[in-house]
């Protein structure tokens, strides 16, 4: 099966991991599968901040630089800007930037540059997860058809899920591996290929229905009471409103979908203080601007 062989290799951390995009989410992931004991690969455009990791360095506040040098003096952590280091990588987790645009749409063109880079790396029994926030509906609208022109199904072929980022930067209470890891797989057995993984460097995994489900999560975490105002009845009105591909009928129909949503949102821990800046693609203002294109005019 998919999903048999892979798993045995995370659990017992053989497998080799590839994150693409080194900035405050995919540097401190990069560590801390390095710390859990697999071999990882840092992907990153910018030769300055290859370098740094390759030196041993952190930019990123949250990442020590003692860390940074044990591991790659180990030769758990190598850092580079070659596509070529993803060949042979059993985990390729793709963790790059999606700003807004001048029309407020998120711009998925390092998304898509990343996964095209995947390509020719995908063979049989990979793991590919998409963490870089964006709209419900890009991992199984987007990231899918390109990674398919491999000629590799997703769900069959390679496994396929998005997992939001959820890193509270600058907060020593809650770090990367205490914050629970949502997971939403392709197919059941993808999400079990996922959880699998991130099992090994979080220390709680939630599995919900879909990636679209998933991507959602990161949007009502960003859209709580804390941030925009929204209650529990407003949201679960706005979110089954919406229809997105790849959100099955169980999870639109009855409340279901926005049950699903809400339960994995539920176990973030209590971050993002109001005293503190939140993180730059969690800003109020930006989420507001995506959040009016999902839900439309909502409910009347």
């Amino acid at each position: 099966m998919l999903e048999n062989a892979l798993v045995a290799r995370l659990k017992d951390r053989t497998a080799r991991v590839a994150v693409i995009g080194c900035g405050y989410v995919g540097l401190q992931l990069a560590v801390e599968a390095a710390r859990a004991g697999f071999h990882v690969a840092a992907i990153d455009a910018d030769p300055a901040r290859a370098a740094m990791i390759a030196r041993g360095q952190s930019y990123i506040a949250d990442v020590r630089a003692d860390d940074v040098r044990r591991l790659v003096a180990s030769g758990h952590l190598a850092a580079t800007t070659d596509y070529e280091a993803l060949r042979g990588a059993d985990v390729l987790v793709v963790c790059v930037p999606t700003p807004l645009t001048k029309s407020k749409e998120p711009d998925l063109s390092s998304v898509i540059a990343a996964t095209t880079g995947c390509v020719p790396a995908l063979r049989p029994g990979v793991l590919v997860v998409l963490e870089s926030t964006t709209y419900p509906g890009t991992t199984v609208e987007v990231v899918k058809p390109v990674l398919e022109t491999s000629g590799l199904r997703a769900g069959a072929d390679f496994a396929l899920a998005f997992s939001p980022e959820r890193i509270d930067p600058g907060n020593d209470r809650y770090t990367i591996r205490d914050i629970p890891k949502i997971v939403g797989g392709l197919t059941p057995a993808c999400a079990r290929v996922a959880e699998a993984f991130y099992a090994q460097i979080a220390s709680r995994v939630v599995i919900v229905s879909s990636p679209t489900v998933a991507e959602m999560v990161k949007v009502r975490t960003c859209a709580s009471r804390r941030n925009l105002g929204l209650g529990d009845v407003e949201w679960k009105q706005r979110s089954n409103h919406c229809s997105f591909d790849g959100a099955g009928d169980d999870d639109v129909a009855g409340g279901g979908y926005s049950a699903d949503v809400g339960r994995a949102a539920g176990p973030l821990p209590r971050l993002f203080s109001p005293i503190r800046p939140v993180p730059t693609l969690c800003r109020v203002r930006d989420w507001a601007d995506r959040l009016v294109p999902l839900f439309g005019a909502g409910p009347q």
